[in-house]
């Protein structure tokens, strides 16, 4: 799976750059690459390759970012 998306600012990235993936509470790290409880450090991923990844990995969803963020994205949109 590498269809992370890219973006130059892990910390702060626009609604435009997808949705975030969580397995047992804890949000995907960029790359596929782990786990945190941030949502700051989350990875952004595709939906449609994120919605493949979930439905055939137990206990993984997909999530808007601003579902963590109380209705904002990170970037103060929504």
């Amino acid at each position: 799976m590498n269809e992370t998306i890219p973006h130059s600012d892990p910390y702060i990235a626009p609604s435009s750059l997808g949705v975030v993936l969580r397995k047992r509470g804890y949000f995907y790290r960029p790359g596929w690459a782990g786990y945190t409880a941030s949502i700051g450090e989350a990875g952004r991923y595709e939906r449609g390759a994120a919605q493949r990844h979930a439905a055939t990995t137990e206990g993984v969803t997909v999530h808007e970012i601003w579902e963590f963020t109380g209705g904002q994205e990170l970037d103060g949109k929504k």
